[in-house]
């Protein structure tokens, strides 16, 4: 399961004060709260919580389960649709299969104990003290007991820095390059989220001059522009948009008119700040090719409604165009 360390009231109201836990959990608080858990919860079964970037982590049961369970994570509550409760669930099976009744048991029981943990731990009591959020639950989503069967892309290579993104290269099998996350030392989540995005812009660099030539397609995803949307910050969201277009789409540029290289530039879900969450609008695609030029100067959406392409459904984006085969 994927999962979130948030802020809830208490266990009884299931009120969640922020599903980030205020997005200033440290690298190191995370990875002690991590330890805790895993030391003291005691479950009927094996299991794992790790921490991986900021807020994230993924909890793993090992065994033979179910994943046809609800979330608790009310953000993303039920598949192909999206809304944010202001209170947690506990988990609950999905269908009459024992076996699936008792795994939510067991991740409630999970929820139940760590957020005992959670709650009297030094670290966010001291946090509290501070003025910071507790990093008190841990929310869960997207149970899965198996790697998904999607499109499998040969000579492919992605560069991705987070846990999710490398999971798709993986599934995809392409070969991944990554990096180790700036660690967040401070409360301060900006600070590390532009630390990390010009790590990534030269790590992407670096790693497509080096290794560019031996495939034939390249994936490169950044995530850190989605972030000041969920948090309502656009001046924040223009300024990340303007470090990728100068530091990245100016080499781009130039390496694609050197070597003949086609680019895609899209966006995997809107996340506007006045709503600060995904939601189905529309994206603006960029296709370039060195040897066509269009008209339009800038990438935004309302250009991209005088294109040529016109609406394409996401997985037919490829396809359709029969820009990459």
């Amino acid at each position: 399961m994927r999962a979130n360390f948030g802020t809830v009231d208490t266990l009884q109201s299931r009120k969640i004060i922020d599903r980030r836990a205020g997005r200033t959990l440290t690298t190191n608080e995370a990875i002690q709260l991590a330890e805790a858990i895993n030391k003291n919860v005691k479950l009927p079964c094996k299991f794992q919580f790790f921490s991986t970037v900021q807020h994230r982590g993924i909890l793993v049961f090992f065994g033979g389960f179910s994943d046809n369970i609800t979330n608790t994570d009310t953000y993303m509550h039920e598949k192909g649709k999206i809304w944010v409760k202001d209170k947690f669930d506990w988990a609950k099976p999905l269908d009459d299969d024992e076996n699936t009744e008792y795994t939510s048991n067991l991740l409630n029981s999970f929820v139940d104990q760590s957020f005992k943990i959670l709650e009297s731990h030094p670290i966010n009591q001291l946090r509290i003290k501070k003025g910071l959020l507790p990093a008190n639950i841990i929310l869960t989503r997207d149970a899965g007991i198996e790697k998904p069967s999607i499109r499998k892309f040969s000579r492919a290579m992605a560069i991705v820095n987070m846990p999710l993104e490398k999971g798709i290269a993986k599934c995809s099998e392409m070969d991944f390059f990554s990096f180790d996350y700036p660690q967040m030392k401070n409360y301060d989540v900006y600070e590390n989220i532009h630390n990390g995005l010009a790590e990534m812009i030269k790590f992407s660099i670096k790693t497509i001059e080096k290794e560019g030539k031996d495939y034939d397609f390249c994936y490169v995803h950044f995530k850190e522009i989605d972030v000041p949307g969920h948090d309502n910050k656009p001046i924040e969201k223009k300024n990340l948009l303007k470090m990728i277009d100068e530091g990245f789409f100016s080499f781009l540029n130039k390496y694609a008119e050197k070597l003949g290289v086609q680019i895609i530039v899209t966006a995997d879900h809107s996340t506007p700040c006045k709503m600060k969450t995904h939601t189905s609008d529309p994206v603006p695609v960029l296709f370039f090719s060195p040897s066509e030029k269009g008209d339009n100067l800038e990438f935004n959406e309302e250009n991209s409604k005088k294109g040529s392409l016109g609406k394409i459904i996401g997985k037919n984006l490829l396809k359709k165009t029969g820009f990459i085969i």
